[in-house]
């Protein structure tokens, strides 16, 4: 499995996703890096000052009225674990540079099972019954039923209409991915108002000072 360095640990929300584990090694194997072409979807114009955040070049069909763009313009840079390269290369994309890959010697497909099952159990159990399942033979097989499908077994119990607590289980679902594919090697934008914060900040070995505005002499 690999993965590459903008966002180290990215995944989907998937129960049984193929996630890397441990340390790596930084070279080949695991977690790539690159830019690459799909050949069947308009990219977007050229006024536009977006950014396509999926890391994926996006090239224009021959009937598409547009002006000609290069490769280089067409493609995007992004991070990709190995399953996804290969998905994408099936699917007609081609990989038109590797910058980095982080190779792992193990991965695992339970990193996050043991969350994702909580949360969805309280969602699911949060939403109530089925307006189908109205005799308890129903609702025992609406359980069954949702177990074979998803894993999780339900509690007959539990299962009751409560939007507060659904919703507070949706959030911890959808909401956490992408704090914890966040990329935090960015930059940030400090105000300092007095001389003891400046020094402070420029001799903090953990900063990096990137450029100064002096605002009173703007």
């Amino acid at each position: 499995m690999m993965c590459f360095s903008d966002v180290l640990f990215s995944f989907t929300g998937e129960q049984v996703l193929r996630l890397p584990c441990g340390t790596s090694n930084n070279h080949h194997g695991k977690l790539w890096r690159c830019g690459r072409l799909f050949w069947n979807y308009p990219m977007p114009s050229d006024s536009s000052t977006e950014s396509v955040s999926s890391g994926t070049a996006l090239s224009v069909p021959e009937e598409a009225d547009v002006p000609p763009v290069s490769d280089l313009r067409r493609a995007l840079v992004g991070t990709w674990v190995t399953e996804e390269v290969k998905l994408a290369k099936k699917k007609g994309y081609r990989i038109t540079h590797i910058y980095e890959v982080y190779h792992f010697q193990a991965s695992s497909t339970s990193l996050f099972r043991s969350y994702i099952d909580l949360f969805l159990k309280i969602k699911q159990e949060s939403s109530g019954w089925p307006s189908e399942c109205v005799t308890s033979e129903a609702r025992l097989q609406y359980i069954r039923q949702y177990e074979e499908r998803e894993g999780v077994k339900l509690e007959a119990e539990k299962i009751s209409k409560n939007p507060g607590r659904r919703q507070v289980a949706k959030l911890a679902l959808n909401s956490f991915w992408g704090r914890w594919g966040m990329n935090l090697n960015k930059g940030k934008l400090t105000y300092v108002h007095t001389v003891p914060d400046f020094n402070k900040m420029m001799v903090d070995p953990t900063k990096k000072v990137s450029f100064l505005i002096d605002f009173i002499h703007l």
